[in-house]
């Protein structure tokens, strides 16, 4: 590897090296917001995962010149197989490392590595490691720290949801928690809960205000509300599909079934049902008589929030979940959004006024609330304005570039005469 990071604050265009998953459609927008802003963006993907569709055909940079040679607004990404596999073996020897591993994944075969991070570091001269996402990128960034110590650049972690929340409730991941709390530069959490609760764990660097893990959305491109009918004239009801380590769209069809006698004037659509959500939805169907259908991905992003606009309220339920993008998507088309108590709904809903907030668990009252929603025009109506302008307001692309681009330039002010010192020039004689 080259000798370490130079003072990156005296660098013309710094680069930020964003450490987060290349198959999550939050990466790219968030990419695609803050690019093309005085600073340069590097991925580096944390899972070797085809791209999502946004990110495809983003060009390849193994270091700072082939970068400085891209048009200057121009993302790029660093390819995990710039790293050779005896190299990347043998750090994780050295260090005794093995990734972390969810219940989802059956090996670590896909994931990065701190070989991948340590070479990108040095190859790019990074002034900022934006770790996106705490379980797979921020504790493989804590684990390259340990290993550069002082020539680590300066560590911003941003956190989608669950990372605190949910973890914070399993006792083998609490020292991790607490390691990061201490260790990382800056912070931005996708909702205040969460920046309370990375505080407890031993946080004292910097914060900057909650902003949704997608960034924003362009909002000239979303659906004027006066080209879609009012919800008090829709006869669909939209549920998030998924069913797994959070999600709990199963517990939303249980309800469906209590609530079905009064929801058979209405179509039942499931987004992104995987196998055993789509069967028990058709078992479901025939049985209660109801019209239910999964809903086949679209084309484009334009595709999919025009089919939200059809929706008179749509569900999301799950056991964590920071500012979930279905119900911002709902408040942007006037669905009334239906939302569970262990997210960050309630810094964007008022419950029984604007949204309703219910516990996951509570099958019956999440059907009491599906049938009032169903059945009471006043409501779903009364709240579509004022739920669309918090969207233009707080998830707006324009006005979240510029705070996240403010976040960035405090955190270069705030650490430019930070000294790096020691070296890993070509891994110091590791495997």
């Amino acid at each position: 590897m080259p000798a370490n990071p130079t003072n990156r604050a005296k660098t013309a265009q710094p680069v930020v090296l964003v450490v987060g998953m290349f198959n999550s459609v939050h990466t790219a927008r968030w990419l695609d917001m803050v690019r093309g802003r005085g600073m340069r963006f590097v991925l580096l993907p944390v899972i070797n995962a085809a791209p999502c569709r946004e990110l495809v055909g983003l060009p390849e940079v193994r270091s700072r010149s082939e970068l400085d040679a891209l048009p200057e607004n121009q993302v790029a990404v660093f390819p995990l197989a710039a790293v050779e596999p005896a190299r990347v073996a043998g750090l994780d020897a050295y260090l005794g490392y093995s990734p972390w591993l969810p219940s989802f994944l059956d090996s670590g075969e896909l994931l990065a590595r701190p070989a991948h991070v340590a070479q990108a570091i040095a190859s790019l001269r990074p002034s900022i490691v934006h770790a996106l996402e705490t379980q797979f990128a921020g504790y493989l960034c804590m684990e390259v720290k340990r290993f550069l110590g002082a020539a680590m650049p300066t560590w911003m972690l941003s956190s989608w949801g669950s990372d605190f929340y949910l973890y914070r409730k399993v006792p083998d991941q609490i020292d991790r928690l607490r390691e990061i709390a201490g260790s990382v530069d800056a912070y931005m959490a996708d909702g205040e809960r969460d920046v309370t609760l990375f505080r407890e764990f031993g946080f004292k660097g910097m914060t900057f205000p909650a902003m949704p893990a997608s960034g924003g959305v362009n909002i000239d491109a979303l659906p004027r509300l006066e080209n879609l009918a009012p919800p008090s004239q829709r006869r669909e009801i939209m549920v998030k599909g998924l069913h797994g380590w959070s999600g709990r769209a199963l517990n939303i069809l249980n309800a469906i079934h209590l609530a079905a006698p009064e929801l058979r004037g209405f179509s039942i659509s499931l987004l992104n049902a995987p196998a055993v959500v789509a069967e028990t939805a058709r078992t479901l169907g025939e049985w209660d008589d109801l019209r239910i259908a999964c809903l086949p991905s679209l084309p484009t992003y334009r595709d999919v929030i025009m089919r939200m606009g059809r929706a008179r309220t749509i569900i999301g339920l799950g056991i964590s979940d920071g500012t979930p993008t279905v119900m911002l998507e709902a408040m942007s088309v006037g669905a009334f959004p239906i939302q569970s108590d262990t997210s960050a709904a309630t810094e964007w809903l008022v419950s029984g006024e604007t949204g309703f907030i219910v516990s996951p668990h509570d099958i019956v009252g999440l059907a009491e609330r599906i049938v009032r929603a169903a059945t009471d025009d006043a409501l779903v109506d009364g709240c579509v304005e004022r739920n669309r302008r918090l969207v233009e307001e707080r998830w707006n692309q324009e006005t979240n570039a510029v705070l996240a681009a403010n976040a960035y330039r405090a955190v270069l002010v705030a650490f430019c005469d930070r000294t790096v010192t020691g070296s890993h020039d070509d891994m110091g004689g590791f495997p």
